[in-house]
This record gives C-alpha cells, structure tokens and sequence, in this order.
C-alpha cells in the first residue's frame, strides 16, 4: 500500500506499513511537531548561550560569570617600575622650540648657609627644566568693511564684495574645520562642541552655526572623498562591512571600504547588495572583497571574494555549543581553523613560503569539508542550514592562500566600522540626509587621514579654503595605490 504521506526518517519502514491510513497521518503529524519543538528547545537554548565567542554580541555584553577566567602569571614582582629598568624621561624641547629662558643662581650655600657671590659661579652647563604652559587662547577677529559708492550715472549706491577666499559665514575656515573634526573624530554632539568652543577657545558660536559650520566642511570634502572613492575601485583587495545607522528615526546602514591608505563610508537606508556593489564602481571592480557570509555581498562571484574566518570560528563556536549531537562537528572545525591561522602566521613569518601554505591548505580542505558535509546532514536545521551556507562559499574560504595581498580576516573592516559604532550608541544615528553625507565624507577623511599620517584639521582646513576661494582641493590620494 502506497502511503498518502511521507514516512518519517525515526519509524521502520516495516511498522510504518503496518499502520493505517488514519493513523499514519496522525503520526507524520506528531513527528512534525515533535521535530519542530527540538527545534524551537535548541534554538531557546542556544540563545542563553550566546556571547561574544558565538555570536555578533560585542565582549561589553558577556555576563561576568560567562567570561573565561584569566589565569594570572604569578612573577613574585612588586607593582610599578622594577629596579634596574631603563627610565622613561621627557625629551627636552630643542632650543629653537623654547621662548623663553631664565636664569637662575644660587644665594647661599645648601650645605653650610655660606652666602654664593658672582665669583662662585661655575662654567658647567646648568640643570635645566622646562615648563610647557598654554597662553590665553583669543580669537583672530577680522573686520572686512564694506564700503558704498553711488555712481555718477545712474546714481545708484553699489557696495563692496567680499574679497575672493573671505567667508560669507562669521567662522572662519580653521573654525569650521575644528568644528568637523571635534564632531566625527572625536564623536561629540554639537552641544559639547559649543561648549568645547566657548570653554576652551573664547569663540561664542550658536548650535545653528555649528551646523552651518558641518555643512560647509562637507561641501569641500566632496571632491576629495569622490577620489578616495574612485581609487577604492581600482584597489587589488578590499575589505567591507557594514553596521546599523539610523536616520531621522527610521532604519539606514552604514557601509564602510577599506584597503591600505584609503578607507571610504556611506550611509544608506538600504543594506541590500545593490548598495555593496555600487560602492565599488558596479561592474568594473575587478579586485577582490573580503566581507562575512552576509548574503547582500553575494553579488560578488565566490571567485573574486574572500571570507572572513574571524566569523567562521565565531559560527564553529555556536555549533559545538548548541548540543552534544553536534558539539564533534563544531569542535572538530574549530581545531581546523586552529590548524589554519598557525599555517597563516607561519607564512607572515617567512617560515614557509605561498606554495608550502597553499598544500596546507588542500590538506586541511579535506577534512573541513567531511565535516561541513556531517553537519548538512544533521537533523538541526540550523546547524545544517549554517553548514550548507559556509559550502556554498567554498571557493571564497580559500582564496586568501592564493591572492597576494588578502587576509584571513575581515579585521580591517571591522576595525574601520567600529568607532561609528560605538559613536552611534551615543548620538543614536542622523537626523537627515544632509547630516548622514557629512558623517560619511567626515568619516572617510578622518580614517583615511589616520592611514596616511596627515594631520585632520590642516587638512580639512586647507579643503575648506580651497573651497571659499574656488581653488583646488588637496588630495589624499597617494603615488601608487595599492
């Protein structure tokens, strides 16, 4: 007799042939939801053991008596400097740095009160030290007057122009500058930057002039940042990520590139693969990007991606915690990850050479995949869905052993994204789309400024110059890009 439904995979084919019909159906129906309880069981275990080792839950959110006690090296050394260690001493500011010196002489004797005349004084060098002090901080303030003048003519009154590189806004271009940095660089609301402004430097600026101040800076990073952008698209390998950014209360995404001197941001509502592509010039990329498993980086060929095994590990580490019907699987693949950093190190070590770490690498590819191919076979969805994942970007896994210049990791995108990160659990995102491309461009300049050794505020001084006189912008784009 054929069965209406199908037999469960846990009921012997001779006992399911004895049932009828009826009954059949009602046990395909019970072992449905007994299966989709185990299912719902392990998915609610699963989720108490999530921590930043299994999980894109940063460290900040592991509970105290979850985090792995840290076995301290019991050296039998006091605290603090130990005896016979190098001294740390400021150096000494050279001589054209110093303005301004004093001398200082002895009057009496330390040892016997003996009153020290001029003719004591001895030729050797002084002892000296030095004292760093700020002055008192007070705004350069220009006056610009603008005369009138009624012509002969037609007896109309015409008043002055603004001389060319003069802004129209009552801040200057290093005002404006520091008002960018102090904001994106160093993450504070446009209050503090008042304040900072009023506390610090003596300059009475609104909230509204901040904000003026922000727009101008993004107006002259324009040309800039699109170069950075456009050199990203020529780059060999590029590493991407993406975070949460909200805007003006609704969901938005920010998106990061980084790869050598360059790091380059954007902001958009949307985190689909259409946006990842359009970051690196659509179609004409032909380098390589090093992202996670997120599926909106799948318009990518596997051929010309990397993945990152930082996120593999993390993936291994959730299944060798989610049951012991699966714990062989996931700590069977953590030990190969482990096998595959000492083989990556190596070779940055020059201990071996790229063909002694590509035939490592087929090597270990073996058993990875024996094991991928266990996992696909569970009967946890979840565990086999994951597995059936990390197949599908089998060629990816890979291509760091064989394409110069790509890491293992994502590091470097993680690491790029992170300060917005931790700016966005402060400042809750933007309040527009203005204010999202200022963060983007600031975000961009600031990161690749650090990259490159430049330093931030002359250089978005120099843009913001440049802008108000019609001039050239400067440049982060370096000789040779990578």
């Amino acid at each position: 007799m054929e069965s209406i439904v199908e037999r469960p995979t846990r009921i012997p084919e001779k006992v399911w042939e004895s049932l009828s019909e009826d009954a059949q159906i009602l046990m395909h129906g019970l072992c449905e939801e007994i299966r989709e309880l185990k299912d719902l069981v392990r998915d609610l275990s699963a989720r108490v053991k999530q921590n930043s080792s299994n999980s894109s839950l940063p460290p900040s959110s592991d509970r105290p008596w979850d985090k792995p006690e840290r076995k301290k090296k019991v050296r039998g050394r006091k605290r603090g400097g130990q005896k016979g260690h190098p001294p740390h001493v400021r150096q000494s500011f050279p001589p054209d740095r110093v303005q301004h010196v004093e001398e200082h002489y002895p009057t009496d004797c330390l040892h016997c009160s003996n009153s020290l005349g001029a003719s004591n004084e001895e030729p050797d060098e002084p002892s000296v030290h030095q004292v760093l002090d700020l002055p008192e901080i007070v705004p350069i303030v220009t006056e610009h007057r603008l005369h009138y003048r009624t012509c002969s003519h037609c007896k109309k009154r015409t008043r002055a122009a603004l001389p060319t590189g003069v802004s129209q806004s009552n801040f200057g271009p290093t005002v404006s500058a520091l008002v960018a940095v102090l904001a994106v660089g160093f993450h504070l609301s446009k209050r503090q930057v008042k304040d900072l402004l009023q506390t610090l430097l003596n300059v009475d600026i609104s909230l509204g002039a901040v904000i003026d101040a922000e727009k101008v800076a993004s107006s002259a990073l324009a040309a800039p940042v699109g170069a950075v952008h456009e050199a990203m698209s020529h780059c060999n390998v590029v590493y991407q990520d993406e975070s949460k950014w909200p805007e003006a209360g609704k969901g938005g995404y920010v998106w990061v590139m980084a790869s050598g001197p360059y790091a380059y941001y954007e902001i958009a509502r949307s985190r689909g693969g259409e946006v990842a592509r359009s970051l690196l010039g659509g179609p004409k990329f032909n380098g390589y990007s090093v992202t996670d498993r997120y599926a909106g980086y799948n318009c990518y060929p596997m051929e010309r991606r990397g993945i990152c095994h930082g996120h593999l590990i993390r993936d291994y580490q959730k299944i060798a915690d989610r049951s012991e019907e699966v714990k062989p699987i996931g700590k069977g693949l953590l030990k190969l990850e482990g096998t595959i950093f000492k083989a990556w190190h190596a070779f940055k070590e020059g201990k071996i050479d790229r063909p002694d770490l590509q035939q490592k690498l087929v090597d270990i590819a073996i058993p990875y995949e024996k094991f991928l191919r266990q996992g696909m076979a569970q009967d946890d969805s979840k565990v086999s869905g994951m597995c059936e994942n990390i197949l599908g970007h089998w060629e990816a896994i890979w291509n760091f052993g064989w394409v110069e210049g790509m890491e293992p990791t994502n590091n470097e995108g993680e690491r790029a994204v992170r300060h917005l990160v931790v700016w966005r659990k402060k400042c809750f995102g933007t309040q527009s789309a203005s204010g999202s491309l200022f963060v983007a461009r600031m975000a961009t300049v600031v990161e690749t400024c650090r990259r490159q050794g430049i330093n931030l505020l002359k250089f978005v001084g120099d843009a913001i110059r440049t802008h108000i006189a019609g001039a050239s912008p400067p440049s982060l784009i370096v000789a040779i890009s990578p």
